[in-house]
């Protein structure tokens, strides 16, 4: 009850809102963590013994399992894995797969992602093992199955690696250097809590963003503060445009 009060304010027991706290006597509500930014969840998930009740929504629920991927994790247990992203349809790349698979099929599980809604690639392959030298062995055969030209360099997760990633871009790129420079002076300068950026969700406040948080990473990655975003919502905003904007403010 307490929760529903704190993110609704003061509302009746009887109330739609109070029903999400509504759970069993015997539950146990845990709180994930960001494995990027340390940050807790906003909102538990319900768990009565070895039920776990996550949320519907379908960005929520995909964030809450690297959250809390610690509760279903074996400590005797580990998987080595390649993932390979392709420009190619399904369809194109199928024999290959195949392929792969026929050869290492005792040893690596082969698994074929299409993702219809990436500007960067249509399919996501992965190999996985228990042992590493099967999973190298295949993904090398299936770099040498495949045109060149459909492998793309993707990084799924850029929060991850992006000072090293963004340094290393900066070292080729000038301008990249120069706005580098800018940033790290004004993160020198100031506190995040005096700052604040406009975003809006378009390609150049998200640059600037990626930007700040590759400088924050590598002169302050202890920092805990958070950075002010400022977004001002025209009349008819795109529904995508929107959900990037909260998925970002989440992150």
């Amino acid at each position: 009850m307490e929760l529903v009060t704190k993110f609704f304010g003061e509302v009746a027991i009887d109330s739609p809102q109070m029903k999400l706290a509504h759970v069993p006597s015997s539950a146990e509500l845990t709180f994930g963590v960001d494995p990027v930014t340390g940050k807790r969840a906003p909102y538990p998930v319900v768990s009565v013994r070895n039920v776990y009740m996550f949320p519907g929504i379908p960005h929520l629920l995909e964030s809450n399992f690297s959250k809390l991927e610690h509760l279903f994790e074996s400590p005797d247990v580990h998987f080595y894995t390649r993932e390979v992203y392709i420009t190619d349809d399904e369809m194109s790349v199928a024999t290959r797969l195949a392929e792969v698979n026929k050869k290492f099929k005792d040893k690596v599980v082969i698994g074929s992602y299409p993702k219809l809604d990436n500007s960067y690639y249509q399919v996501k392959a992965t190999l996985q093992s228990e042992e590493e030298e099967p999973v190298e062995e295949a993904y090398r055969h299936l770099l040498s199955l495949l045109p060149p030209e459909v492998i793309v360099k993707y990084e799924p997760c850029p929060a991850e690696h992006a000072a090293s990633r963004v340094y290393e871009l900066a070292e080729q790129c000038p301008l990249v250097k120069h706005a580098i420079t800018v940033i790290e002076d004004c993160l020198n300068r100031y506190k995040l809590s005096e700052m604040c950026i406009s975003f809006n969700g378009g390609k150049d406040c998200t640059m600037l963003l990626h930007l700040i948080y590759a400088a924050l990473q590598k002169l302050y990655p202890d920092r805990t503060e958070s950075l002010q975003l400022l977004y001002i919502r025209c009349d008819l905003p795109f529904p995508e445009v929107e959900l990037f904007i909260h998925e970002s403010a989440d992150r």
